[in-house]
């Protein structure tokens, strides 16, 4: 058997793909992303990638569901794993929200391709596994606000709308923060996003 054959055969190549685009959209951006270019990356075919995406457009996709499959990740991680409690809620949930800016920071070309809206057709029927991956992360975001509201820490109300509110603002804060600006005031984008989360927090109570 082949090197190259070795690879094609090689059980996690559909993952492998994935994160040498994710690495792809980093450097060089999605425009000089191809299927090709991949598989040269991965020293398989030039066949073999369609083997598990049609497309570019469909690699596409898997890359912005991996993207918030690692961005879920990485606030679970900053808030901690164990059951929030009264005490702990706003710390933990702070630092999650903190995680979703740095993610921001540190990918992003990731991040911006994550919230550039897929084909009209895939959103309409609601099958894109991208779409899926964002309702599944502003979900986590409603279950996390629930929680809060239980322990006393969130006011009443529909908690799939604070979600949405929580994550545009969340969002905007990540826009805002990439570089620092002169209408910080001297004050570095770290400190203008604590400052911001601080009154997030306070306000979700409110």
């Amino acid at each position: 058997m082949t090197v190259e054959k070795a690879a094609y055969h090689h059980g996690d190549l559909r993952a492998k793909l994935i994160d040498a685009a994710i690495d792809c959209v980093e450097t060089d951006g999605v425009s000089k992303l191809s299927l090709r270019k991949i598989a040269g990356q991965l020293g398989v075919s030039h066949n073999a990638p369609y083997m598990h995406f049609a497309s570019k457009d469909a690699l596409l996709d898997a890359v912005v569901a991996a993207g918030f499959g690692k961005l879920r990740t990485n606030i679970a991680d900053a808030g901690g794993q164990h059951t929030l409690t009264r005490s702990d809620w706003s710390g933990r949930v702070k630092a999650g929200f903190a995680a979703y800016i740095a993610f921001a920071r540190e990918r992003p070309g990731l991040y911006a391709l994550m919230h550039i809206p897929r084909s009209k057709a895939d959103s309409e029927a609601g099958t894109s596994d991208a779409n899926q991956a964002g309702r599944a992360t502003l979900a986590s975001l409603a279950a996390t606000l629930e929680a809060g509201q239980r322990l006393g820490k969130v006011r009443p109300g529909d908690t799939s709308e604070m979600a949405l509110w929580v994550w545009a603002t969340l969002h905007g804060l990540s826009s805002l923060t990439l570089d620092q600006r002169s209408a910080f005031g001297g004050r570095t984008p770290l400190a203008v996003s604590e400052a911001v989360l601080d009154h997030l927090i306070r306000a979700l109570a409110d």
